[in-house]
């Protein structure tokens, strides 16, 4: 991104919300992913953030966003 000077930190907090706005397990699967690529890749690594990635899809709030999605309305994340 870039934004001129004297914008950048309302732009930077404005970019915050909107990740603190999404579930937090895909946040920490995201997070662990994009820390398994910037080390390399190592295989440990990359499972581990599989197994995150994976979990998300078992959790509450993966059924949340697809409820919220069919009733058009914002999700409630709880981070279950």
């Amino acid at each position: 991104f870039i934004h001129e000077r004297d914008r950048i930190e309302a732009e930077a907090i404005a970019y915050a919300r909107q990740i603190a706005g999404n579930a937090p397990l895909t946040v920490k699967a995201a997070k662990a992913a994009l820390d398994a690529w910037e080390r390399g890749g190592r295989p440990d690594e990359v499972a581990a953030a599989n197994a995150l990635v994976d979990a998300c899809f078992d959790s509450e709030d993966y059924k949340e966003g697809r409820r919220a999605f069919a009733e058009k309305r914002r999700p409630a994340f709880r981070g279950l």
